[in-house]
């Protein structure tokens, strides 16, 4: 996994826990920018 995007989910858990709030699930796809969605399924 990128370094970035443990750093984002690093961030995210931090703000849930200061929040109060429950992480569930977590979904990520790598290697996927979200930028452009063109071509997915």
């Amino acid at each position: 996994m990128a370094i970035v995007l443990m750093h984002r989910r690093t961030k995210l858990r931090k703000y849930a826990e200061f929040q109060d709030m429950k992480i569930v699930e977590e979904y990520s796809d790598e290697g996927h920018s979200g930028k452009n969605i063109k071509g997915r399924q």
